[in-house]
């Protein structure tokens, strides 16, 4: 908008010169008629003899006086075609400023449409992708669910059973028959199980503890097929023995004839927990528990945490 208000204050200028100029024109030729009508009237009352050189220098003038006249009007033909074509170029170049500021509006107006344009497209191309993301990870975890499944099915199971009651006798250790079976449907490996067996007083839970410095059975075997040879890890009570050459080593301790009428009269009672832990062919670790108790005294006996103590894992070693 500034350059169209600039045009036309230089137009309105172009105009004022003109209109001056066609007045002091108007207003010399109305000076020269005057001049001359004068003159004619000064020699028709006055008759003046001039010196000869005057006399001819008046007439060389009026002889003179048609040329200059048609020069003055070229020189004024040609300012007014030079305003004309001031004008024309004024005009030309505000209609050439109105096209170019037309055009611009448009292609700033496109170029916002662009801009909307991109804008939606990008917020579109975002949404999609979070619907093909989303579609990915559905596939994804429907694959993680089936190979879970199929892992499921076909991995090794580990089952640990108690083959015999308890026996207690005089002088003898306190035993117990712990038979693990792979009854899954691939081999299971690397397995390592542990058997602990506990006297407790009949008040006391069993610890269910595989810390450091239990007292423990542990037996290993590299490799146990589906339902074939089961392992048979014999676990018995154990002591820390203190002093000698074996000190901090666990024995087996026989039972003594104390030990025994604890056990008959409900003064004590007989835990015994034990884990397995295996790598099934998949490469995931695993293990199965086991707990069982005795109460030869038939009294009641805090073994909650031993019956919930029994279980496996899903495919997540616990």
């Amino acid at each position: 908008m500034s350059e169209t208000d600039d045009l036309g204050t230089w137009l309105k200028a172009i105009h004022q010169a003109i209109k001056e100029h066609s007045e002091s024109v108007t207003k010399y030729q109305q000076a020269e008629t005057s001049q001359r009508e004068q003159q004619a009237q000064t020699e028709l009352k006055t008759v003046v003899r001039l010196p000869i050189e005057v006399a001819e220098y008046y007439r060389s003038e009026q002889g003179d006086r048609p040329v200059k006249n048609k020069r003055e009007k070229l020189r004024l033909i040609l300012e007014v075609a030079g305003v004309i074509a001031a004008l024309v170029l004024a005009l030309v170049t505000l209609c050439t400023l109105l096209t170019f500021n037309k055009q611009l509006s448009e292609m700033q107006k496109q170029t916002n449409n662009a801009a909307i344009d991109a804008r939606a497209s990008r917020r579109h191309a975002r949404q999609e992708l979070r619907i093909a993301q989303q579609q990915a990870e559905a596939a994804q975890g429907g694959v993680d669910a089936i190979q879970g499944q199929m892992r499921q099915d076909q991995r090794a199971w580990i089952q640990m059973t108690q083959t015999k009651k308890l026996t207690y006798n005089e002088n003898q250790p306190l035993t117990v028959n712990i038979e693990v079976l792979n009854i899954g449907r691939t081999a299971a490996q690397h397995l390592i199980t542990e058997v602990i067996v506990e006297k407790l007083p009949i008040k006391l839970p069993p610890s269910l503890s595989f810390k450091k410095g239990v007292p423990r059975t542990i037996e290993t075997t590299g490799v146990l097929y589906p339902y074939g040879a089961p392992m048979n890890v014999k676990g018995s009570w154990k002591r820390v023995v203190s002093g000698g050459s074996k000190n901090g080593e666990a024995e087996s301790v026989d039972l003594s004839i104390p030990d025994i009428q604890e056990l008959t009269l409900g003064g004590t009672y007989v835990v015994i927990y034990a884990r397995t832990r295996y790598i099934d062919i998949f490469g995931t670790h695993h293990v199965t528990k086991f707990c069982s108790y005795d109460s030869p005294g038939r009294k009641p006996v805090p073994v909650r945490d031993c019956v919930d103590y029994n279980g496996v894992d899903n495919n997540q070693p616990n």
